[in-house]
Parts: C-alpha cells; sequence; structure tokens
C-alpha cells in the first residue's frame, strides 16, 4: 500500500533505525507528502533528519511544529529535538 501514509512513516522508522537514512528521509518525505497535514510524520521527519546530519531540514520541521504552539500534543518531543539542534 504505497499510498498510506501511515505504512510508509512506519517503512521510514524503519529505515532510520537500521541507518539507511538516505532512504528514510526519502521515504518519510514520501509519508508527509501524502499527509501533509498530518504533525505526527512531521515530527518523525525531523527526528529522522537529526539522524541523518540534516539540522536545516530538521530545524525547519521544528519550527514549524513550534507553530502549532502549547496545544500540541507532541509539543514535548518538540522541544527536545529543538535542544539538539
Amino acid at each position: 500500500m504505497p499510498d498510506k501514509a501511515a505504512l510508509v512513516d512506519t517503512l521510514a522508522m524503519a529505515l532510520a533505525a537500521d541507518k539507511q537514512f538516505d532512504k528514510a528521509l526519502t521515504t518519510q518525505k514520501r509519508a508527509v507528502e501524502l499527509s501533509p497535514d498530518d504533525n505526527g510524520l512531521r515530527l518523525n521527519l525531523a527526528k529522522i533528519a537529526l539522524q541523518a546530519g540534516d539540522k536545516a531540514l530538521a530545524r525547519t520541521e521544528v519550527d514549524r511544529l513550534q507553530a502549532l504552539g502549547p496545544g500540541f500534543a507532541l509539543r514535548d518531543e518538540v522541544m527536545k529535538i529543538t535542544k539538539s539542534l
């Protein structure tokens, strides 16, 4: 099911866990394209980008998530990533 964002996200996280960061980034970007309003996918993109050493991409995604304000349920995770940048 190549058009199911949740499945694409799972694949990207598995690739990242296997340290295949280039493939993981490409895959996670696809997940975000499939479901651009899913902020959890964007958070995972920021995590993978940070692992891959792409701090610019991680910063872009983190800034977008921080703009959601204190009501964002995953804000603590966003703050952890921010400290790593």
